[in-house]
C-alpha cells in the first residue's frame, strides 16, 4: 500500500470539488503501464477489452483461424488474480486545483501511483519468470557476465535463435547488481550513446550485440532475455473511491488495480544465471 498527504493551501480559499473517479482510474492505468519497463516490451495492448468486472482476458491463438474456421481450443486465458492498494490524501479546497492541473494531477498520480504500482508490478514479473521451471536457462549461478568471452549472453542469444525468435523486438532485464558487471564489457554499448530521448525514463541502459538492456530495481543476481511476445500483462480499470472526512476537511482517494500476466511462448524466454 502506498500513502501520500497533499496540501496546496496558497493561502487563499479555492472551491471544493468532487473527485472525477473517471479522469483518476483512466490516469492511473496509463501511468502504470507507461512507468511499468515490462509493460512496454512485451504484449499489453488488451487493456481496451478489459472493463472492471472482467476477471479474465482471452487472447486468441493468432494460428487458430483454418480454412475460414476460428477454432478457439487453444485459446489463452490471462487471469486477473493480482491486487495492488493505493492511497492518497489531498486537502479538499485543493481538489479543484488538482483536476484544474493537468500537469499538476499527472505528476501527482505519476509519483504516487504511476511509479511505484509499475515497480511492483515489474518485480512480480521478474520473480514469476525467474521461478518459472519451464523456461530455458543457460549459464551457471552466480556467473560473471563480464568474462572476455561474453559466452553466456552469446548462448542466451543462440537459445531465441534456435526457437525461432524473430531478431527485432528482443530486450534483455538486468538487476541493480549486474549493472557494473556490464559496463566492462567491451561489446556493450551506453543508452547515452543510442540515442533514444526516453533512456532515463524508461530505465534503458545500453546494448550488447544489438540486443537492448533495461534495469528492474531488484536484487536478482540474475538475468532475463527474451522476445516480446514471450509474455503478456492486462490491467483492468483501477477502482477508485474518495472519502472525505468533514472535520479535517481532507480527502482519502483509495485506488485498487487488478492485473495479471501470462507467458505465452516459454521457448523465447531465457534466464541468464
Amino acid at each position: 500500500m502506498h500513502k501520500c498527504t497533499i496540501n496546496l493551501n496558497e493561502g487563499g480559499k479555492v472551491k471544493k470539488m468532487r473527485i472525477n473517479h473517471t479522469m483518476w482510474s483512466n490516469e492511473i492505468r496509463q501511468q502504470v503501464f507507461n512507468s511499468s519497463i515490462f509493460a512496454g516490451l512485451v504484449i499489453s495492448n488488451l487493456n481496451h477489452t478489459i472493463n472492471n468486472s472482467c476477471n479474465t482476458v482471452i487472447m486468441p491463438d493468432e494460428h487458430a483461424l483454418n480454412n475460414g474456421y476460428y477454432d478457439k481450443t487453444n485459446d489463452i486465458e490471462i487471469v486477473l488474480d493480482r491486487h495492488k492498494r493505493g492511497t492518497c490524501v489531498i486537502n479538499s479546497s485543493d481538489i479543484a486545483k488538482v483536476q484544474s492541473d493537468s500537469n499538476l494531477c499527472n505528476r501527482i498520480i505519476e509519483g504516487m501511483f504511476g511509479y511505484p504500482m509499475a515497480n511492483i508490478i515489474d518485480n512480480e514479473i521478474y520473480d514469476f519468470i525467474e521461478s518459472s521451471l519451464y523456461t530455458q536457462n543457460v549459464g551457471a549461478n552466480g556467473g560473471n557476465y563480464a568474462d572476455k568471452n561474453y559466452a553466456v549472453i552469446r548462448n542466451a542469444i543462440q537459445k531465441l535463435d534456435e526457437s525461432n525468435a524473430p531478431e527485432s523486438d528482443r530486450y534483455m532485464i538486468i538487476s541493480l547488481k549486474q549493472k557494473n558487471a556490464m559496463l566492462g564489457i567491451e561489446k556493450f554499448v551506453s543508452a547515452d550513446k543510442i540515442g533514444d530521448s526516453n533512456v532515463i525514463r524508461k530505465w534503458l541502459f545500453g546494448q550488447i550485440y544489438g540486443v537492448p538492456i533495461y534495469i528492474v530495481l531488484n536484487t536478482y543476481n540474475r538475468c532475463i532475455m527474451f522476445h516480446k511476445s514471450a509474455l503478456a500483462v492486462c490491467m483492468a480499470p483501477p477502482k477508485v473511491r474518495s472519502f472525505t472526512d468533514i472535520d479535517t476537511h481532507e480527502t482519502k482517494i483509495i485506488v485498487d488495480i487488478r492485473y495479471g500476466f501470462r507467458i505465452l511462448n516459454k521457448d523465447y524466454i531465457v534466464k541468464i544465471r
